[in-house]
């Protein structure tokens, strides 16, 4: 036992000396022992940290390796492999492959997906330009409830990607921002208020009464 506890303490300084932290290794460590038990959020997990060298050198053929175990049912694994793709990070850019795992972790339901699948309808990345798809798929993200998914759509709205203009920017900025968004709450605060009046005395209608901009600074914006 006492060889076991030493031999690991040493392969600890080792990969430290190599620029890993402890923390890293432990959870390296923890993602292997997962991944070897057939876990698939621990494969994609161990995928994850091969891939970017968290705990472990980079390698990408060890990341591969274990990504494409976990994305048989883990839409994380998906999402990774869609970004290596898309980028053309330790394979050749191919955006075609990329929008096809995309699509699988859409069908699992990530939000994420969506969001990314529906930029590549909207910049004909893989796939045909299609903005009402675009639409279609950040709005179904954004129904999802995540706050930061309905900012983006709400921007999609105030930027004329998608039809509905101010009035339906308004709509997901809100939602957005009585989730605690700080961006949406300073896109309410800034954008929809009359010019002529202080955004430290007035805000956009909303339910509660809540303060966006006041909010959005508390967070470090600038006056």
């Amino acid at each position: 036992m006492r060889y076991l506890v030493r031999s690991f303490l040493l392969l600890l300084s080792a990969w430290v000396c190599a620029g890993l932290t402890p923390a890293e290794v432990v959870h390296f460590e923890k993602c292997r022992l997962r991944a070897e038990a057939g876990d698939a959020e621990g494969q994609s997990m161990l995928g994850f940290c091969y891939f970017v060298g968290q705990g472990v050198e980079k390698d990408y053929e060890k990341a591969f390796l274990w990504l494409r175990r976990a994305a048989v049912k883990d839409s994380d694994a998906q999402m990774i492999l869609a970004h290596a793709y898309r980028n053309g990070e330790g394979v050749p850019q191919d955006h075609a492959a990329a929008v096809s795992w995309y699509r699988k972790a859409v069908e699992l339901g990530n939000p994420r997906a969506m969001v990314n699948l529906g930029s590549c309808y909207q910049r004909g990345e893989g796939v045909r330009a299609d903005s009402g798809e675009a639409v279609a798929l950040w709005r179904r993200a954004a129904e999802m409830g995540e706050a930061r998914v309905q900012y983006f759509l709400g921007e999609a709205y105030a930027q004329g990607i998608a039809p509905g203009g101010d009035e339906q920017a308004v709509v997901w900025y809100r939602k957005a921002a009585e989730q605690g968004e700080a961006s949406a709450q300073e896109e309410l605060g800034m954008r929809f208020l009359p010019a002529r009046v202080s955004p430290r005395t007035c805000q956009p209608p909303s339910p509660g009464g809540v303060r966006w901009p006041t909010k959005a600074w508390s967070r470090g914006k600038p006056d």
